[in-house]
């Protein structure tokens, strides 16, 4: 458009021009008017052709400044994602290198679980075992408790025959003493 602008003036001095030829070349012989109104026809024909090569050539522009500006928004965002997945690349290394990290604490517990749990079974095996000794040793006690509380009743009862037969002694040295002591006096 604009320089459509510019050569519109160059135009009108074009025309001006070729107006004094004409009316010069009508005052010389009058069938050039015909001729000359002919090209002034042509002249205004390229002219109209001119400027709608022009404006085209503007249209054009004007679409190659938009595919540019398109170009230069594709780019740009191209940037951005090329950031943005360097970005997410790095990301990912250091969730990987953390994945590690936690994959090796993870293997260091369960191999401390397993040895726990390897222990607790020993230790519940050792438990059962306790228990089976605690009830056996709780019924040899029983057994043990009984016989000598049998043996106790069998002293008890052997010493209490053996106080009765000690009251009885006693009680016959009593009377033998009472019986020579009266035998006797």
């Amino acid at each position: 458009m604009i320089t459509a602008q510019k050569k519109r003036p160059k135009l009108t001095l074009n025309l001006m021009k070729l107006l004094r030829k004409k009316i010069t070349l009508q005052k010389k012989s009058p069938n050039l008017k015909e001729e000359l109104e002919a090209k002034l026809g042509l002249k205004a024909n390229l002219e109209k052709e001119r400027e709608y090569k022009l404006n085209e050539k503007a249209g054009k522009d004007k679409e190659k400044a938009e595919a540019a500006g398109q170009i230069e928004l594709y780019k740009a965002n191209l940037e951005q994602n090329k950031i943005k997945k360097l970005e997410l690349n790095q990301k990912i290394l250091r969730n990987k290198e953390t994945s590690d990290g936690l994959k090796s604490q993870y293997d260091s517990a369960s191999e401390k679980i397993n040895e726990l749990t390897a222990n607790l079974l020993k230790l519940e095996a050792v438990e059962s075992d306790a228990k089976e000794l605690i009830e056996k040793l709780t019924g040899d006690r029983a057994k043990k408790e009984k016989e000598v509380s049998d043996k106790q009743r069998v002293i008890l009862g052997a010493k209490a025959t053996l106080n009765s037969l000690m009251n009885m002694a006693e009680k016959v040295r009593w009377i033998r003493q009472c019986r020579k002591a009266y035998n006797g006096a």
